[in-house]
């Protein structure tokens, strides 16, 4: 997938993309990026693609901010190789990113959160399924047997209406619940707290 310069921007600011978190700088919060976000639009640059490639004077004199917050915003977007390498490496597994400037981010997401969405995820698969009608299923790795058929029963149950399940893919219940839609022929999202490439390449 070919990302536009604000896209780059964005995944710039928020990625952390060293594995040992080692970075010069910590990527961006969501209030850090959506007041950043506002405060470019308002600004003569108008988008954040547009500061790609600024020093710390001309980010300074552009967003009228401090010289500590330019040096952080030029340290974060001046990782354009090591963000290019990670890209490949994640479209390589099966792995896409889309950010709030992209048709593939959920819109869903921003329309029920606003500014508590994350400006970025991670996806495989067709996020599209996110704008169809759905029913969300989730539990934890506890629950009881009799609970998880029941919501077996209930996911055969929206399948056949067709209905998206969703769940939060943990063990036990989230997973019982997928496996059942795959076997259903269903429709599925899981929106996971852990890794999404572990996740995918389980058996």
């Amino acid at each position: 997938m070919a990302h536009n310069d604000d896209a780059f921007a964005t995944m710039l600011l928020m990625s952390q993309i060293s594995a040992n978190r080692d970075e010069l700088e910590r990527p961006l919060s969501y209030a850090e990026y959506y007041q950043l976000r506002t405060r470019v639009a308002e600004s003569s640059l108008s988008r954040l693609g547009n500061l790609i490639g600024m020093d710390v004077y001309a980010m300074r004199q552009a967003l009228d901010m401090t010289e500590n917050e330019a040096y952080k915003l030029c340290v974060l977007l001046h990782r354009t190789m090591p963000l290019s390498y990670a890209i490949e490496r994640f479209s390589n597994a099966g792995i896409e990113i889309a950010t709030v400037d992209e048709s593939a981010y959920p819109q869903k997401l921003m329309d029920n959160l606003g500014e508590k969405a994350p400006p970025m995820v991670y996806y495989s698969g067709d996020v599209k399924l996110t704008d169809t009608s759905s029913v969300a299923l989730i539990g934890n790795s506890s629950v009881k047997p009799e609970v998880i058929e029941f919501a077996l029963r209930m996911t055969r149950a929206a399948v056949k209406t067709g209905l998206t399940v969703i769940t939060g893919g943990e063990n036990g219940f989230g997973r019982a619940v997928e496996n059942e839609v795959i076997r259903q022929n269903g429709n599925l999202i899981s929106y996971l707290a852990e890794s999404l490439n572990d996740h995918i390449h389980l058996p």
